[in-house]
Parts: structure tokens; sequence; C-alpha cells
């Protein structure tokens, strides 16, 4: 760095160079939230009309190409819709994915979680890369009633850094470049992602309904979501299988009794990856855990959530002290002929899957794993000896595509926070292009 820095006075910016200025941004762009015209109308699925952005169509490469929905002509003159000029900058204030920032290359509209920012005085792409630096800082200020909102108030007075605009152009261009490269690692990442994602899915379910010898001899089960099987292995019901128990209510159980020590409540939420995380769950009193026996866990003991999100497995291991459930998971404990860990593949296959929505199609109200109908879920049974073995190839090969998932994972998250580390240095002038020839130099 071989040029002066002076202090932008803002928390989030830090040192700008010092022939840079610090605006708000009501002095630099105009901002417009969107509307939703009365009953929807106009609002079509049909590619007819104009983009009209909503949350759901924002990702993290920061373009906004094409909305899933778009608002006719005819609604536009009808509600005297003013509309997003090109180049507009839009951002998500209102919503779970509030923050969130968006370039609009052509004439547009949103709904009204969307804030369109445009510039007068700035270029759009500097904004667009300005604003997706300090994303975090402007999620922080979110208010917070039902959901998270950003003001227009509060936006019109976020400071920004501002060289000349020359070298906004440069430094926007730049930074098209450096990100379009890191965002086609992070998407061929993600597809990665995606493949070894099914690949793990299909390798679960075809050892738990064809086994490991290919040549074997198959037989149809005439169950819809198992189909053929080998022959000698047999379908049974996880009712005539396993003892299945859960609280029945919460017998009085509230959250105002959970305690800091004492046996621990498992709930849905301490499940990670297939096992209890018991680091962050709750305890309850040792007379809470006396009353019912029948969710009373132990090592070796399968849990299934049948509350909230439906069909989340774990396994109880390492458990040294005493513990119950809540009314949202189930205990299965496995009966001699059946392999606990064997059935725990069974239920993360698309076996349990294709009969859970088998069982619920044509339901829309919210989904229930009910203790009665789930007893009544038919599995495959090989023979012991076969489960084991089942078990513990798929044990082995699942914990090494896992292993790639996650090294995987890591590398998008490594690229992205390093394009947005770029994205910061550059905007808020830690460092510029070395090219560009600034004024008197």
């Amino acid at each position: 760095m071989d040029y002066k820095m002076k202090d932008s006075g803002v928390s989030y910016i830090g040192g700008i160079p010092s022939d840079w200025a610090v605006k708000r941004l009501k002095y630099v762009s105009e901002l417009q939230t969107g509307t939703t015209p009365s009953e929807n109308e106009g609002i079509n699925l049909d590619d007819e009309g104009i983009n009209w952005f909503t949350p759901g169509d924002f990702s993290e490469n920061l373009l906004l190409d094409l909305s899933e929905k778009h608002i006719s002509v005819e609604a536009v003159k009808k509600f005297n819709v003013k509309l997003y000029p090109n180049e507009s900058i839009l951002l998500v204030a209102i919503g779970a994915t509030v923050g969130k920032i968006g370039y609009a290359s052509n004439t547009s509209y949103s709904n009204q979680q969307v804030t369109a920012l445009k510039p007068f005085d700035l270029e759009s792409k500097f904004l667009l890369y300005y604003m997706q630096s300090i994303k975090q800082s402007i999620k922080d200020n979110a208010l917070y009633t039902t959901l998270p909102i950003i003001n227009n108030g509060y936006l019109s007075t976020i400071q920004i850094c501002i060289p000349e605009k020359n070298e906004q152009k440069v430094i926007a261009e730049l930074l098209d470049d450096k990100t379009s490269q890191l965002d086609a690692i992070i998407e061929k990442s993600k597809a990665s992602i995606e493949k070894l994602q099914a690949y793990r899915k299909s390798v679960i379910y075809e050892a738990v309904t064809k086994g490991l010898d290919k040549d074997i001899l198959m037989k149809d089960t005439g169950v819809e979501w198992i189909g053929e099987i080998p022959y000698e292995w047999e379908v049974s019901k996880i009712g005539y299988s396993a003892k299945l128990n859960g609280r029945i209510g919460w017998q009085g159980l509230t959250s105002e009794e959970y305690k800091d020590e004492g046996p621990f409540l498992i709930t849905g939420t301490d499940f990670d990856q297939g096992k209890v995380n018991f680091s962050n769950a709750v305890h309850i009193e040792i007379k809470r855990w006396l009353e019912a026996k029948e969710i009373q866990v132990e090592n070796g003991d399968l849990l299934i959530t049948k509350d909230g999100t439906v069909g989340k497995v774990a396994m109880i291991e390492g458990l040294s002290e005493k513990a119950s459930l809540n009314s949202g998971v189930l205990r299965i404990r496995t009966n001699d002929g059946i392999n606990t860990r064997y059935l725990f593949w069974v239920l993360n296959s698309e076996m349990f899957w294709l009969w859970f929505n088998f069982e619920n199609s044509g339901n829309s109200t919210i989904l229930h794993l009910y203790q009665n109908v789930f007893t009544k879920f038919s599995f495959t049974k090989p023979n012991i000896q076969q489960q084991i073995k089942i078990a513990e190839y798929l044990d082995e090969k699942i914990a090494n595509i896992d292993l790639t998932l996650s090294q995987i994972r890591k590398k998008v998250i490594t690229t992205e926070k390093l394009k947005n580390s770029i994205i910061y240095e550059y905007v808020t002038g830690k460092k510029r292009v070395p090219e560009y020839k600034r004024g008197g130099e």
C-alpha cells in the first residue's frame, strides 16, 4: 500500500484512501420499495411482462436476470407502477433473507419485500459490490417483529465509500472478473455436492433393498415403495420388529422446568449427523425422568423425529447419564432379529420416504409421523448376518462419502469468504486496482 489512508469514521468501513469521500446513501441513490397489485392482478408465471422480483429470486452470484413471476404491462398501467430502471440494485428488506443483494440489468419491479436502490451519482455495479460487502452489518441492524425488516429510513443513512467515478467503474470491472471466477468454482463445487448426495442416497437404497450380492435371485414384494428384493429376504413391519415408544403429550412438562443439570431431555434439534449432540441438550428433574420409564433411553437406542422436521434419525452413543425424550421424538428399540444399525440405514433410505409420502399423499396439512401409523411401515428384512454386513458396509461407505462432502462444503465456504474479502478490500480502498491511474499520478 503506497497511498495515504484516513479514518472513514464508520466502524464497518474502517480506513479509506485519503482521496475518497464518504456520503450517506440517500445523497447518491434514490430508494423505492415495490408493491403487490391488489389480489395479485397481472402477476403471472408465464414469462409475460416485466420481471417482478421476490426474495426467492436472489442468489449468491448477485445477478437478477430472470424472475420466477412477472407483472403484466396492463397491470403496470392500471396501477401506475413506477418501474425500476435498468441497472438498479435490489435489496431484500423484509423476511428471512434480509440483506440479500441483486443487480437487475433490465427494467424491473418487485414485491413489497424488496427495495430498489437507484443510483444517480454512483456506478451501479460499484454500489452493488459495496452493499454486498456490508450485508452482515445491514442484517445486524434489522428490526425484528414477526420478521426481520430493514426500513428505508435506516437504508438512507448507510455510509458509502466514494472514489472518483472512473475508479468506481474500474473497481466494478475488476470485481466482475474476480467474482465470476470464484462463482464458477462455487457453482462447480455445489454441482459436485448435488451429485454426491444423489449417489449417497442411491448407495443406501440399493444396499437395503437389493443387498450386496448383485447376482442373487430376486423376487417381487408387491410393496410399492420396495419393489424387488433378494429371494431369501423377507418384508417385515416395524411394529413386529421393534418396540416404539414416545412421550404421550407433554405430561405437564413445560420449558420453564428445564434445568442446567439432571437427566437430559432429547429433542429433534439435538440430532446431528445420525447422533445426539448432548452438549446443547436441556436437562429435567429426576422425577420427570422417573415418571416416563417407557421413554428412558440408553446407548444403542434408535430415535426418530415425528414432529417438526419429520424423519430425522439418530442413534444413542456415548451416553453416560440418564436421558428422556420430548414429545417430538420416538424411541425405537429393536427385537433380537433386527440389527439396530441396519434399521438405522433403512430409516435413512428412500424406502422410508417413499412409504411416508405414500401414506401422506393428498394431505395438505402439517405432516406428522403418527406412532400408530408408523407401526405399519413395511421394510426389507434379510437374515441377521446379512443385516450386519450391510450395516458395516454402509457405515464405511457413507462415512467416506460424507467426508468428501464435508471437504467440498468447506471449499465452498472458503471460496465464499475469499470472494467477500476481495469485494470488501476493493470497495473500501484497502486494495486498489494497480493499473488505474489516479489524478496526479
